[in-house]
């Protein structure tokens, strides 16, 4: 799951001029049904002058054959979800947190629509990415995280709940050196920030021994420590 703070930041309210686009589209496509596909105007045939005998007939003109209705494209398979992680919240739990997230996102952007058509484009919209937002749940939130989420009552108290992403473990100001499990806490941090910038968590997890290891071996206390409070990817990478 993206960072609760990057979930509020991506859910941008549909644009107010969104429903007299619509309507100006629907004039133009009205107004080119009018005549069919590739028809230009053309001018009247000139009178025709009578002459002494029977009046030829013109040869019939055989019926236009309509173009050939290409076969429908079936859509695109949705991609498979992640499996819930051993440390992760269950599957029961990201469902609760991606239909909470869809309700405050949801409730907020429609209370900017400008009439009925733009809310129900919002929820149409929100119906339609909650895939997403259980993939991303299941990906990389903390349970802590989950948890709170799911229990948020209003936009605010849910975009805090990603300090539970950026806690430090209280033993590393003391440490001389980094452990086994503060180096699983920072490939953990580092696979949140690639996940938030659109990284497949199977191609990240397939590197998750080379980053223990070389966390193990180069990284102090405070660098560690510095990385898993930052906010944001660029803030962690400049980190001593």
């Amino acid at each position: 799951m993206t960072s609760t703070r990057a979930f509020v930041t991506r859910a941008r309210p549909l644009p107010h001029g969104l429903t007299r686009a619509l309507a100006t589209a629907a004039l133009v496509l009205t107004a080119s049904a009018c005549r069919e596909p590739g028809a230009t105007a053309t001018r009247p045939a000139p009178p025709t002058i009578a002459t002494d005998g029977p009046a030829a007939t013109p040869p019939a003109t055989p019926p236009a054959t309509p173009p050939a209705t290409p076969p429908a494209t079936p859509p695109a398979p949705a991609p498979a979800l992640p499996a819930p992680r051993v440390d992760g919240p269950s599957a029961a739990l990201c469902a609760t947190v991606a239909d909470r997230l869809g309700q405050l996102v949801g409730a907020s952007l429609a209370a900017r629509a400008p009439d009925e058509a733009g809310r129900a484009a919002i929820a149409a919209r929100v119906a339609a990415e909650r895939d997403t937002r259980l993939g991303f749940c299941l990906a990389s939130a903390t349970l802590e995280e989950a948890e709170c989420v799911a229990k948020a009552p209003n936009l605010p108290t849910l975009a805090a709940c990603e300090r539970f992403r950026r806690q430090v473990p209280a033993t590393l100001a003391t440490q001389d050196e980094v452990t086994l499990a503060d180096c699983e806490l920072f490939y953990m941090r580092l696979r949140q920030f690639k996940i938030d910038e659109g990284q497949d968590p199977a191609a990240l997890d397939a590197t998750r021994d080379q980053v223990v290891r070389s966390c193990q071996e180069k990284a102090s206390p405070g660098t560690v420590a510095c990385f898993i409070a930052s906010r944001t990817y660029a803030q962690a990478r400049r980190c001593p």
